[in-house]
């Protein structure tokens, strides 16, 4: 696909060559909104060395922008099912290119004359000879850059490198001309244009080990698939299957697709795609995700998913879309980028025609001059975030935590009161009817194919395990049962039409609704949610004839992933459609007192309770504090409450629903994964800022210096390239990040 839809708007990724610091990030983003007006919003990656563009555009006139403003674009015609990669600049530059090499080669001997100060005739020339090919043939993209953003009248990187080195090379050939004694400089162009190159490997080397998470996930995907054809197993290329196909997987082979197990049993390692380090059991009726390792059993398989509709694909898909994101805290960087290359180049002019006004030679107030040019670095401010939120990211994904984008991650450091819903994130979620009380002549056998009729149309938990008990009871038969007229009231029950009888199961506000009287299951009822069990009355024809009470034992994690969130300062509050008395019994079992326990909650009041706790204080010492609100749910039954929150979290296995609405999945349902994605969250912050202090405070204190003359060019250069790849290995840090 080589767009998709955000909000009615066509969104396109392309790869950008041709960028090399934050200055080219902003004018890229200026360019493209200046040149097509209909554009609704433009982001640029250094990083990754994309653009990606939203609104009505014509694809070729995005890339004729991008030509009239100095890069070059490629659309992408699959960017969110490609694995991360670096863009073919920076490929080039992970290899220790020719030109690099003979930079070296041919600068490190006049380095050395310089040094040790070998003075002979014609030792001008030879330098001359050596150092002219390293400018002009090694760093000839670096001057043809500058070239050609000042016929634009615009200015980059590449300007102050080539102002520098062309000043220190030209001043040089001049003296040299002249008969001049004075000292030359040939060793100072050749060192900075040799520096840059070298900084540029090394960062590029850097910046490729940011995408290692996304390239290894992606690099899962087998190639090939067994498929059953003509009654013999056939090797064929993985993307030519298509849903509803049979796979056979060996042992010890990777899951090609995403599937159900037909036949067989297995355990599945699935650690690089949800960090669950222990193989999952699968057995008939299972899902499986491709790119997973089958360790012990064959597997049969029906493919579900094919191609990039697999989670593989789409996991990597939303991760890389993620880290194309810029938070609120790189904006401030981007303004000063844009305009720091002119702001240097006034810098450099007032240094040398200070020097000049105080009585000092040519010599001196170039060298000053130079080194202000060299010094200053706008890449560090262009690296900052994304080397950071690629990282930080893709970590995450390893970790099994799909954090979709930087808005969410902002908050997510700066949250302080978290809800949670009780069904599938405090417990389980597998819910077992422990028993079924009936007051009525109805034949159970019939009850029971009913219910299970019924109840089979609803994905909800609680009607998922009624539905098995049913068929375990009596109900097999169930499958063949049909139901019309069938309803679903979220929070509520069910109800359905069944053999001619009108049947209702839901708590006992909805079946009130319905016209059923309750009152004489109450007791029971009462007792067992006392006991944390949930009660679902049972009605046909709107006479009660049994209610199911229902188990959800609570995740073995929850008490101490309670702790832990309190650690972190974070007050944790749990929601429940149960009955007040249920919620309060699984509440406190992990750890909450009854004041952040609410039972008996709608899904709209949910959005509603979300609401009030945005608008409260969090600390009554602070009223002025702003509360900022987490919501954890499954992503269906929660989403009012999961789109009214600061920062949403999706509980499950990476349902299309959890992953496309949710800001952070889990895409296992491990708590403290939870606890784990917020540490994450304000480590990357964290992180961010460090760069971004050291990138303001770098230019704060080399420029000043290098205008007084305490820096010479070549320390210079090696200074400057040294400030991006400091940048891009403090956030490689977040790699080795234990939540």
């Amino acid at each position: 696909m080589s767009q998709i839809s955000k909000n009615n708007q066509a969104e396109r990724v392309f790869q950008v060559e041709g960028m090399h610091c934050g200055s080219c990030v902003a004018r890229i983003e200026t360019g493209l909104k200046k040149a097509l007006p209909q554009l609704q919003e433009v982001r640029v990656n250094l990083a990754t060395g994309k653009a990606t563009v939203i609104g009505d555009s014509d694809p070729q006139a995005v890339v004729a922008a991008l030509s009239a403003i100095g890069y070059s674009g490629t659309l992408l015609e699959a960017p969110m099912s490609m694995p991360l990669r670096p863009s073919a600049s920076a490929r080039q530059e992970m290899a220790p290119s020719r030109r690099l090499i003979w930079a070296v080669g041919l600068t490190v001997p006049v380095f050395a004359m310089h040094m040790l100060g070998l003075h002979f005739a014609g030792s001008g020339w030879l330098q001359l000879a050596l150092i002219t090919p390293v400018l002009f043939g090694c760093g000839l993209d670096i001057f043809k850059s500058a070239v050609q953003q000042a016929q634009r009248f615009q200015t980059d990187m590449n300007t102050l490198i080539a102002l520098g080195a062309g000043t220190a090379w030209g001043y040089s050939l001049f003296l040299l001309l002249a008969g001049s004694t004075e000292p030359l400089y040939f060793e100072t162009a050749g060192m900075i244009v040799t520096l840059i190159l070298l900084g540029r490997f090394l960062e590029a080397k850097a910046k490729g080990r940011a995408g290692e998470a996304i390239r290894a996930l992606m690099n899962l995907q087998p190639q090939t698939a067994l498929i059953q054809r003509d009654g013999h197993w056939q090797e064929v290329p993985a993307y030519e299957v298509r849903p509803g196909q049979r796979v056979l997987i060996r042992p010890g082979t990777q899951v090609p697709l995403d599937g159900q197990v037909l036949a067989g049993a297995s355990s599945v390692n699935e650690s690089l795609l949800t960090g669950e380090s222990l193989p999952v059991a699968k057995q008939v009726g299972d899902a499986v995700i491709g790119g997973t390792l089958n360790e012990t059993g064959s597997l049969t398989i029906e493919v579900t998913h094919a191609g990039d509709s697999g989670l593989l694909a789409r996991m990597a898909a939303l991760v890389e879309k993620a880290q194309s994101g810029k938070p609120p805290i790189q904006k401030l960087a981007d303004r000063v980028a844009g305009i720091f290359v002119p702001v240097v180049l006034g810098l450099a002019l007032l240094t040398l025609l200070g020097w000049l006004g105080l009585g000092y030679g040519w010599s001196l107030a170039l060298k000053a001059a130079i080194a202000v040019l060299v010094i200053a670095c706008p890449c560090a401010l262009g690296l900052a975030t994304p080397t950071a939120i690629q990282v930080g990211l893709g970590r995450a994904a390893a970790s099994g935590i799909l954090i979709r984008d930087t808005d969410g991650l902002d908050l997510a450091h700066r949250l302080n009161l978290l809800v949670l819903d009780k069904t599938g994130t405090l417990t389980e979620g597998k819910p077992q009817v422990v028993r079924f009380k009936m007051v009525s002549e109805w034949e159970a056998a019939c009850l029971m194919r009913w219910a299970s009729a019924v109840e089979s149309h609803s994905e909800h938990p609680l009607a998922q395990s009624i539905a098995s008990y049913a068929q375990q009871t009596g109900g097999s038969q169930s499958v063949d049962t049909p139901v019309t007229d069938f309803q679903s009231e979220p929070g509520g029950g069910v109800s359905g039409v069944c053999e001619g009888h009108r049947l209702a199961l839901g708590n006992s506000s909805f079946l009130v609704r319905q016209g059923v009287l309750t009152a004489k299951l109450s007791r029971e009822a009462q007792t067992a949610a006392e006991h944390g069990q949930t009660a679902v009355f049972y009605a046909v024809d709107q006479a009660l004839v049994g209610v199911f009470l229902i188990a959800d034992p609570l995740k073995p994690d929850a008490a101490k992933a309670i702790q832990a969130l309190r650690q972190l300062g974070i007050s944790p509050r749990m929601l429940s459609g149960d009955r007040p008395e249920t919620a309060l019994w699984i509440g406190q079992q992990a750890g909450l007192a009854a004041s952040e326990i609410e039972g008996g909650v709608s899904p709209a009041d949910k959005q509603a309770f979300v609401q009030r706790l945005q608008t409260a204080s969090v600390d009554p010492a602070k009223p002025a504090a702003k509360t900022v609100v987490g919501m954890v749910g499954d992503g269906v039954n929660d989403a009012p409450a999961l789109a009214q929150a600061d920062v949403s979290i999706a509980m499950g296995t990476g349902t299309d629903v959890a992953m496309s609405t949710a800001q952070m999945t889990i895409m296992k349902g491990d708590l403290l994964k939870i606890v784990e994605a917020i540490a994450l969250s304000r480590a990357i912050l964290r992180v961010i800022r460090q760069n971004l202090f050291w990138a303001f405070f770098y230019n704060l204190i080399a420029i000043p210096a290098a205008a007084l003359g305490y820096l010479h060019p070549m320390v210079a250069a090696g200074a400057m390239a040294l400030s991006s790849i400091s940048v891009v290995l403090n956030s490689l840090r977040l790699k080795r990040f234990q939540g």
